[in-house]
């Protein structure tokens, strides 16, 4: 009865030797996977187009409120938040902005931005600014790198690896 036994218990020692061995320990790493797309997770980036018919006369201004929710809290206390106008072939100008006697400008809140057009003299009656083109980028605080022209979006653009 006691070789029943011995080899029972050898036969469980070794299985169960064979079983601890062969597994993976926990931490190991497994082959890299497939290279993903080109791009940054973590910086945002979002075009608008403003319609003339979008836009609403506030006194001597015309706005436009956009909701996203790309502005939680955390972005609009803590991340670089920059807003373009495009002015044509390609090429964006950081807002503020101001062109003969319109400045552009921006604000931002929670789950909101919010786009403005205004006489820079401050005179009355500017005139419905039409269909227009603005971007945004937002960049997490971790993200913000050193050296990097924010008001120029192509150094923004190629620093953050955007797609347009």
């Amino acid at each position: 009865m006691k070789t029943k036994a011995n080899k029972l218990f050898t036969a469980i020692a070794v299985i169960s030797l064979a079983l601890t061995t062969s597994c993976a320990k926990k931490g190991d790493t497994g082959p890299a996977g497939a290279q993903g797309p080109a791009g940054n997770a973590n910086v945002i980036s979002s075009t608008i187009t403003v319609n003339g018919t979008n836009w609403s006369l506030s006194g001597s201004e015309w706005d436009y409120s956009y909701t996203t929710s790309s502005m939680t809290q955390n972005n609009v206390d803590k991340a670089a938040v920059m807003c373009y106008l495009s002015v044509g072939s390609g090429n964006w100008a950081a807002l503020p902005f101001t062109v003969t006697d319109r400045e552009f400008a921006f604000v931002y809140s929670l789950n909101s931005i919010s786009f403005a057009v205004l006489s820079a003299s401050g005179s009355t009656g500017i005139s419905n600014p039409g269909t227009l083109v603005f971007k945004y980028v937002i960049i997490p605080p971790a993200m913000i790198k050193p050296n990097i022209n924010l008001h120029n979006y192509n150094e923004v653009k190629q620093a953050y690896n955007l797609k347009d």
